[in-house]
């Protein structure tokens, strides 16, 4: 209970509308794919020798899975022996204390098939690092969860 010259605090939150608490509310499915689809850029993570590596990428949500491209033999080399990922987006507004946060498990494959590659090619992708040696991942989505936070009044 805290005190002021102003005024006594009952302790109880009845008082004051629901709009003036910040409300964390879980996302659905459809909203998270959404939202996934709203930011070009997010984070892949894995793990190395018992080490959690993650790392930003841009991607774009074809056919309900991500889809990411990397040059050939750099960081995500690894993924010829690892193929469970996790992959998550989200944006901030801190003036207003809002955001969203979402998390997708699933498994990562890279796209080798020659047709799959020239539509890949030719989509709405543009790497940032596409390099003659680039590397397509696909991620399928086996789980995906997420979560709003609403900033409440001061």
């Amino acid at each position: 209970m805290i005190a002021d010259s102003t005024h006594q605090t009952t302790g109880a939150a009845a008082n004051v509308p629901d709009d003036e608490h910040p409300q964390l509310r879980d996302l659905s499915r459809e909203e998270c794919l959404t939202r996934l689809e709203s930011v070009p850029v997010g984070r892949i993570g894995y793990v190395v020798d018992g080490m959690a590596v993650i790392l930003p990428v841009n991607f774009v949500l074809i056919d309900n899975a991500i889809v990411f491209c990397a040059s050939k033999g750099g960081t995500l080399a690894w993924l010829s022996n690892r193929r469970r990922v996790a992959f998550e987006v989200d944006e901030s507004r801190p003036a207003e204390r809002e955001g969203w946060s979402v998390l997708i498990h699933g498994s990562a494959h890279e796209v080798t098939d020659p047709d799959q590659l020239d539509v890949l090619r030719r989509g709405p992708l543009h790497s940032w690092v596409r390099t003659p040696a680039e590397h397509w991942v696909r991620i399928t989505i086996d789980s995906v969860s997420g979560r709003a936070l609403r900033g409440g009044r001061e």
